[in-house]
């Protein structure tokens, strides 16, 4: 007898985790919002994708939170049986190529976002006009929507390493038809020369990186670049946004920012990956990072990020960057600002 409702009590609590992510269309009235419809493009949340995702996983967190994630796994096994390709529907409207063997091709199938509170960063500080450098842009998530919200005036610059996420990269720009976007094929270091590119974990092409690791084998050797070397003089001049997710390499990427300083404009504003992980040979140590910045004028905020499939089903709104406390302890995700953020400039 009690059937009816608990199913009536599944779909309410499945509905509202799809009013949280169209919360990053709606909430605070974001400026680049409204500036972003303007051009074209109509920002939501695939209500089809999302729903099936949401109605598969409430139902097995009901049996056991614990298998949630190996039965998403199994979930988007068989989906890659069907058909081994498929294609996002992004928030901003466009469509990506993912593989759903992927950890963040599934998610973007999906749910049609990535990371929610740095989507809803970038989505806060980008403006027509503007140039946002995508360091590590893999299959091209934060490009495309950068070119949608920077618009035909602004320019993005997509640098990104790997062979085969090149291909995937530059077939998602002309999947979309994006004609602000520049490809650089190349690694961003400390100096000029040649870096050796090692291969991702299974079923996680985000982690191919240039720090070594236990059993990674090498995948390549790639070209290395000083960011200011790859950026252009007007591209430096409007860069208002810098992405480095390079997988326990940001310490290369932000020594080279630092070293050139001076070539970047003050609202210049860095959104780094950082890694904690001592056994990393050569990796930079994330405190130091945030210490040098600090020194340097900039404002450190950590951003809150969690890639568990419970943390996307329970989204509710964005959470903005809080002022970042040392020491780190674990892998986090940091704002660097020399920009008052209340006062948006």
């Amino acid at each position: 007898m009690n059937a009816p409702h608990q199913d009536q009590a599944e779909r309410e609590r499945t509905r509202s985790a799809a009013d949280a992510f169209l919360a990053l269309r709606d909430s605070q009235a974001r400026p680049a919002l409204p500036q972003l419809r303007q051009a074209g493009a109509k920002l939501r949340i695939p209500h089809g994708q999302a729903a099936f995702a949401r109605r598969l996983a409430v139902g097995m967190m009901r049996l056991s939170p614990a298998m949630t994630d190996a039965g998403w796994r199994r979930l988007n096994a068989g989906l890659y049986l069907m058909s081994r390709r498929r294609f996002a529907t992004l928030c901003t409207g466009d469509r990506l190529q993912v593989d759903l063997l992927d950890f963040i091709g599934s998610r973007l199938f999906h749910f049609g976002v990535w990371e929610p509170n740095i989507t809803a960063v970038i989505m806060d500080t980008l403006r027509p006009g503007d140039v946002f450098c995508d360091v590590g842009a893999n299959i091209g998530y934060y490009t495309v929507l950068a070119s949608r919200l920077v618009g035909p005036g602004g320019h993005v610059v997509a640098v990104e390493p790997s062979p085969a996420a090149l291909r995937v990269l530059r077939d998602n720009i002309a999947l979309n038809g994006l004609t602000n976007v520049r490809v650089v094929p190349a690694a961003v270091a400390a100096e000029r020369g040649r870096l050796a590119l090692y291969a991702p974990s299974f079923g996680n092409a985000g982690t191919t990186s240039t720090v070594a690791r236990d059993g990674r084998s090498l995948q390549a050797e790639v070209d290395a670049l000083r960011l200011a070397q790859i950026l252009t003089r007007d591209e430096l001049a409007r860069l208002r946004l810098v992405k480095i997710d390079v997988e326990g390499g940001e310490g290369a990427v932000l020594a080279s920012i630092l070293q050139d300083l001076a070539a970047f404009s003050f609202g210049t504003d860095v959104l780094a990956e950082l890694s904690v992980d001592a056994a990393l040979p050569g990796a930079a140590d994330a405190n130091d990072l945030v210490a040098r910045f600090n020194a340097a004028g900039f404002r450190s905020s950590a951003i809150a990020n969690s890639y568990e499939i419970r943390s996307y089903l329970e989204f509710r709104a964005p959470m903005p960057p809080q002022d970042l406390r040392l020491p780190i302890t674990a892998q986090m995700d940091v704002l660097f600002s020399r920009r008052s953020r209340a006062g948006g400039e």
